[in-house]
């Protein structure tokens, strides 16, 4: 069990460090542009509905500049997604872009935005992998300055979105001797309305808000297959963009010792996407 104190309700800041090396970058090709519907359903003759599309991270396909180790600019990335599960077989590919931005200290991991080599989360799954850590060394001590924001952008407007953040985790004791390496800490932020919950298994605490971010109470680096380190989101919709936050609170805890003692680096991802798609036939 963890014997740090936890953070109460920690402002908006982001983080970053990951400790995994046994991931490896998605393909990369060209996208296929999905086409956006934007008439009111209202006024669709006829109204499609695709209740349960699958859009899943293994099969898609990824495209943009490769993340630089250590640096901070920003990161475009494009993803296409062949639809699973349609209930129409002639329905067109979903495509989204992703931006990465870097603030303060910052800095991007090569597999920054890419997609995990193995499944995580425990639903049988790859994701979408978000890293980073704190730089430009790696012994820099986390602030709220230093974050990293990552924007997903649909090409058209879903229902019913569900998808996972998973492996929000932490190795950070107090004390001499003892980790200090990094402490998850994740805000969504959408105009859309969102729930969430916490899964059976997992450890995760707080509202993925500015002023309660999602952390792991319970100290220890979670296995990437495990929902140890899950939330569960849900957006009614319609919905068209959100934006993880992603920031270490290492430097919340307030006690003595409490600074940085290795590499600091951290990994978090977005996985078992679904989403619900309306269109005039």
């Amino acid at each position: 069990m963890n014997t740090s104190p936890e953070p109460a309700n920690v402002a908006a800041t982001p983080t970053t460090t990951t400790r995994r090396t046994l991931l490896t970058a998605a393909a990369w090709s060209a996208p296929v542009v999905a086409t956006a519907i934007a008439a009111p359903l209202a006024a669709a003759s006829t109204l499609c509905v695709d209740p349960d599309v699958g859009i899943n991270w293994g099969l898609a396909t990824v495209s943009g500049t490769a993340a630089t180790l250590g640096a901070s600019s920003t990161l475009d990335r494009t993803a296409v997604f062949r639809p699973q599960n349609s209930t129409r077989p002639t329905t067109s590919n979903i495509s989204a872009t992703v931006r990465h931005t870097f603030s303060g200290n910052m800095r991007a991991e090569t597999n920054d935005g890419t997609v995990s080599a193995q499944n995580v989360g425990g639903i049988g799954q790859r994701g979408y992998q978000i890293n980073q850590f704190n730089g430009p060394n790696a012994l820099t001590q986390p602030s709220a300055n230093d974050f990293q924001t990552v924007v997903f952008t649909f090409a058209e407007d879903l229902y019913n979105v569900r998808f996972s953040i998973t492996d929000i985790d932490r190795l950070w004791r107090a004390g001499n001797g003892l980790t200090r390496d990094f402490l998850d800490g994740v805000v969504l932020e959408s105009a859309a309305p969102r729930t969430f919950s916490i899964p059976s298994g997992s450890t995760v605490t707080g509202a993925g808000t500015a002023t309660s971010p999602w952390y792991n109470s319970v100290d220890g680096n979670k296995a990437e297959d495990a929902p140890g380190g899950q939330v569960d989101v849900v957006f009614a919709g319609p919905v068209r963009s959100f934006t993880v936050r992603y920031f270490s609170l290492g430097y919340m805890l307030g006690t003595t010792n409490n600074t940085v003692n290795t590499d600091n680096d951290q990994t978090i991802f977005v996985t078992g996407l679904r989403v619900e798609r309306r269109a005039a036939c």
